[in-house]
């Protein structure tokens, strides 16, 4: 699966239909697609609306399937799992960033590479251990912090190239699991799935494998509770910590598939 299926060209005429899409002020949140008057959706839906149009479909034809993440590995050559994190990432960013999230996105994708699962995993070990915004630094508890270390090192063999054993994989959720149970309240977890952006969580967590699907879970659980903690009493703060949250990831995100350039045939 090599992306932009390897044409430069298709890349170039992409980018040119999200900018008009950005320059039109047709992205919204919230939706796929709504039509009235002229189109406007969602980064994902803008997207696969831009390449409806690109593939010459006219009336009702470039209003499909424009929510169908699984188009992204076929017709862009980009893996399900990075569609739905563009799409978590265009509802959790601040307006302003939204506005220019698929274009960016887009543009930082080299042409002709596979992107591996290694950076997946660079993702989510960004999530569990980064600086200030790793899970790893929303708790005190020295149990958490530990079993997010061990998570984030089998994560760094993959990241190397020695991948874990699913026994080495079981053992470290397993204990996770339990910490995190100790850690947060059933409530907090509860509801920190649900302050997130529950159709993009849930069918990210359906699509990823069950060791990406536990780690992502453990990110975004932990942080939106850490949010919820202090949204109790610092509502303001709560809110520009979660936008800086989504703003640090993004870059992370665009920095680790630039960084494929010249790893492929492009």
């Amino acid at each position: 699966m090599l992306t932009y299926l390897n044409d430069p060209a298709l890349k170039a005429a992409f980018l040119d239909q999200l900018t008009r899409h950005e320059q039109h002020d047709q992205f919204i949140k919230g939706t796929y697609g709504q039509m009235n008057g002229r189109f406007r959706g969602c980064g994902v839906g803008c997207s696969l609306h831009s390449l409806n149009v690109l593939q010459g479909k006219t009336g009702e034809g470039v209003m499909a399937r424009t929510g169908d993440h699984t188009r992204y590995e076929t017709e862009l050559g980009i893996p399900i799992w990075l569609a739905y994190l563009e799409d978590h990432l265009f509802e959790t960013l601040t307006d302003e960033e939204s506005a220019t999230w698929p274009r960016r996105f887009a543009e930082a994708i080299p042409v002709g590479v596979t992107i591996p699962d290694r950076v997946r995993a660079q993702i989510l070990r960004w999530m569990l251990a980064a600086e200030t915004f790793g899970v790893r630094y929303a708790t005190d508890a020295p149990e958490v912090i530990a079993a997010i270390d061990q998570i984030a090192a089998l994560f760094d063999r993959e990241i190397a190239g020695d991948a874990p054993t699913a026994a080495e994989w079981n053992e470290a959720d397993a204990r996770a699991a339990w910490d995190a149970r100790a850690a947060w309240a059933a409530r907090a977890a509860w509801d920190a799935r649900a302050a997130w952006d529950a159709r993009a969580a849930w069918a990210a967590w359906a699509a990823w494998d069950a060791r990406a699907a536990w780690a992502a879970r453990a990110a975004w659980d932990a942080w939106a509770a850490w949010d919820a903690r202090a949204a109790w009493d610092e509502p303001h703060h709560n809110a520009a910590k979660a936008a800086a949250f989504s703003t640090a990831l993004s870059r992370y995100v665009l920095e680790a598939v630039r960084a494929l350039a010249g790893t492929g045939s492009s």
